[in-house]
């Protein structure tokens, strides 16, 4: 007998578990560029897997008890690595989207 179809949501798990086994792997034995820069790739692979095919709804929806959203989620991280390789490393000012946000005024900015 041949075997059925899988369901569209069959479908859907698979799809998702074949685009998480295609994230990039920190290299093992590396020195601290390939290092961090290896890592960095990792976790923007992962959370890019994990919110791709969202809406506005899914990046807006909070999950348990959180205040913060996928869609915060994406705004901080991206926040975090500016600040750190501009601001940190480069000893530069903020530029982009985060120069033109008033901190004192909107704190939990998202």
């Amino acid at each position: 007998m041949p075997e059925a179809a899988p369901s569209e949501a069959e479908a859907a798990v698979a799809a998702h578990a074949a685009l998480g086994a295609s994230r990039p792997e920190p290299p093992l034995a590396g020195d601290e560029w390939e290092t961090l820069t290896g890592y960095l790739d990792y976790h923007r692979a992962t959370l890019a897997w994990k919110v791709q095919g969202l809406d506005a709804a899914g990046l807006g929806t909070r999950v348990g008890t959180s205040s913060v959203t996928l869609g915060g989620l994406v705004k901080h991280l991206a926040y975090v690595e500016d600040e750190w390789a501009v601001r940190r490393f480069l000893g530069l000012e903020r530029a982009g989207p985060w120069a033109g946000i008033d901190w004192g005024a909107t704190p939990d900015w998202d």
